[in-house]
Parts: C-alpha cells; structure tokens; sequence
C-alpha cells in the first residue's frame, strides 16, 4: 500500500536567520517529506532533517533567464508531485514573498488538484526590522520591487517609510552567480527614486543575515551617491528609504 503523505506540496521557507527561526510546523512537516528540493542556504542542515534533499542551487544559477528558470523548477517540483505526494520545496525567507517559483507552483497544483500546503516563515523584513533597526511609522509604509517600480514607473509616497526590495537583482535578468556589478547598473533607480526625494536624502542599504555566523551589514549614503555603492551592494541587499519628515542629520555616517 502505497504511503500516504500530509501533502502532496508543501512550500515551507527555513527562517531568514536560520533553522533556529524556522517554526516547529515547518520542521514537523519537512521531517515526513518523500523528497526536499531546496533553493536555501542551509541545504547541508536540511540533510539532518530530511533523508532525501535535492540540491536545486545548479539548476537555479544557470545562468539562463529568470523566466526559463523559474518555469523548469515548477515543472520539476510538480512532476514529482503527480508521481507521488510528499514533496517540499524550500527556500530561505517566507515563501510567497517575491518567490516567484513558489507562486507558480502554488497556482498550477490548484489546477492539478494537488494538496498544497503554505507555511509561512520570517522572512527579511522582518529580520531588518528585529535586527537592522528597520522602525516602521504606525501611519503606514510602502514595500516595492525595484525592477517593477522603475519599469512601471510607479509613484511612492515620500511621507511614507520605503521598502525596495530586490535591490541587488535590479538591472539582472539571467540568474548567475557572480553578477556583474558598476555604477550604472543602479543609475536609473536612483534617477527615478530622485522623482520623490532631495538628492541629500539619506537612504540605507541592508542586508540581513540568513544564518548563524553570516554577516548582516547596514549602510547609510545619500540618495544621488547610491550607484557608487554599487560594489557594496550584495546580491540580497534592500534598500530603506525613511519616510522626509523623519529625516535626519546622523552621526558616523560613510559620508
């Protein structure tokens, strides 16, 4: 008799911060998977939980576009899931949270009738804001993605505090391991957040740990220096953009 599996698809995120920040459902459900396919960086961890982990790092860095990426992960995850439940994929961070891979295969085991199952996890902003000092106002603040927002160039409110996620992908579409970094890369972003703010505006760039002994970094600049950053700018990073009535002058800046 075949053995029968909670889910058919369980897309779980390990806890940006590591396994310590994973909750006990996550672990639990991982721990009665057939198969983990995971996109994290905690893949060698995820062998103490699961007897059957497939690493997916080299068929995510391929150096091929995103879209084709992200199309031949959903295949793969939802093949396994058709053949037999039990399969988990897992990434670091929540996983509806700009994974596209994860919103793919969400949408199409609807379709196929699959058993999918969501957990969330801490994802960044949450640790920028436990950790990196990240303070939001209580009357609100925004969270964009920084291809989308120079490409659809949308409108922020600047009395709001600001999320731009995404911001060490921006100008990048093929996934590669070493992408390559100038100033240019970031000058439209910059020229289009400049719509909104002073060019004195002070900004910073984050970037928060995803493990136990990974460095979380935090870099104030001013608004119009922002592409000089460019070789300090990790493939993760955020920027925060505090809100213009919050604007300050501040102390030990790199400037």
């Amino acid at each position: 008799m075949a053995k029968k599996y909670p889910y058919d698809v369980l897309l779980a995120g390990i806890g940006v911060g590591g396994l310590e920040n994973t909750t006990i459902s996550t672990m639990d459900l991982l721990r009665k998977a057939r198969v983990v396919f995971s996109l994290s960086v905690h893949t060698s961890r995820l062998r103490g939980v699961c007897r059957n982990v497939v690493d997916l790092d080299d068929q995510y860095f391929t150096g091929e576009s995103d879209n084709v990426v992200y199309t031949k992960l959903t295949r793969l995850v939802l093949q396994e899931a058709v053949k037999e439940g039990g399969v988990a994929l897992v990434d670091d961070g929540h996983p509806l949270i700009y994974d596209d891979v994860c919103q793919a295969i969400l949408g199409a085991a609807s379709r196929k009738r699959l058993r999918a199952i969501v957990l969330p996890a801490i994802s960044s902003i949450d640790a920028m804001v436990a950790n990196l000092g990240v303070r939001f106002d209580p009357t609100g603040f925004q969270v964009v993605e920084a291809n989308t927002l120079v490409e659809r160039r949308q409108r922020l409110n600047p009395e709001f505090e600001t999320l731009v996620m995404q911001l060490g992908w921006f100008g990048v579409s093929k996934l590669q391991d070493d992408i390559a970094s100038s100033p240019e890369r970031f000058l439209s972003l910059q020229k289009h957040l400049l719509r909104f703010y002073e060019a004195r505006h002070r900004v910073r760039i984050l970037r928060a740990a995803l493990g136990a002994g990974d460095a979380e970094s935090a870099m104030w600049c001013r608004l119009d220096r922002l592409h000089s950053y460019h070789e300090r700018i990790a493939v993760d990073a955020t920027l925060y953009v505090p809100a213009i009535r919050n604007t300050v002058s501040r102390r030990g800046s790199t400037d």
